[in-house]
């Protein structure tokens, strides 16, 4: 009599668990920087002139697009009922995104040259995932809070102005504004695609746009007493990336 092992049916595959991951990819975006001169400083009338005022609104108003490379860690955990799979999703990464902007004014035959630079050294999400599951294959769509340490920085230099300190770098006059300011907290939204190559082991390839707003500070020419300049930068950025998840 011959013997035949019951069968055993594989067992089906459910994107519910708990999954820690590597990810990698760009970034690219926009920071609006602008310029305005206020009326008031210091509780008096802005030491400011006419020639020096168009001069610093032409300079300070402008973008930068800033790229770079990115790439960190991320964890989560999903639920999956029927073809639905709800998710929360955290990753903190390495952001190299960066970029520089030189703006020129000129009024009264004299000018004025606006440096900026934004610079990114870790950008991170929590997010919530929304899914449409087709047995190995994730849809999702996702959103939730961005974080980065993303600063703007920016000096103005005057070409007619000696009374403010000469600037270390070579060639760029005297430094008469110069200020920063930090981009902390965002919103992100986004959306792609994850398979399953094993019961363990998944990929994915993702978009992310990050908006960060907008910030905004106020520098005192160093060299003359109530000259005051009001500054804004905004932040806006896209990730596309990549990624390899391990589940639980």
């Amino acid at each position: 009599m011959l013997f035949r092992s019951p069968f055993v049916a594989p067992p089906v595959f459910t994107w519910t668990g708990f999954y820690v991951g590597l990810n990698a990819g760009g970034q690219f975006g926009t920071s609006n920087a602008r310029l305005v001169v206020p009326a008031i400083v210091n509780g008096v009338a802005n030491n400011i002139n006419a020639t020096a005022t168009t001069i610093a609104v032409g300079a300070g108003n402008g973008s930068i697009d800033p790229t770079g490379f990115t790439g960190g860690l991320t964890v989560g955990y999903n639920w999956q009922m029927n073809s639905l799979v709800f998710g929360v999703e955290g990753d903190i990464n390495y952001s190299g995104l960066s970029g520089n902007r030189t703006g020129l004014g000129t009024a009264g035959g004299f000018q004025g040259t606006a440096t900026d630079r934004i610079r990114t050294n870790w950008f991170g999400t929590v997010r919530a995932r929304l899914g449409f599951a087709a047995d190995r294959a994730l849809f999702y769509v996702t959103g939730g809070a961005a974080f980065t340490d993303a600063q703007f920085s920016r000096s103005l230099d005057w070409t007619f102005n000696d009374l403010c300190p000469a600037s270390p770098i070579a060639g760029a006059g005297v430094r008469c504004h110069v200020g920063s300011v930090r981009f902390n907290t965002g919103w992100t939204v986004g959306g792609g695609i994850e398979y399953a190559f094993t019961n363990n082991w998944t990929a994915k390839a993702e978009y992310l746009y990050s908006d960060f707003g907008s910030r905004s500070f106020r520098t005192i020419n160093v060299g003359i007493a109530n000259q005051g300049l009001d500054h804004s930068a905004s932040l806006r950025t896209h990730t596309i990336r990549a990624g390899v998840n391990y589940k639980f």
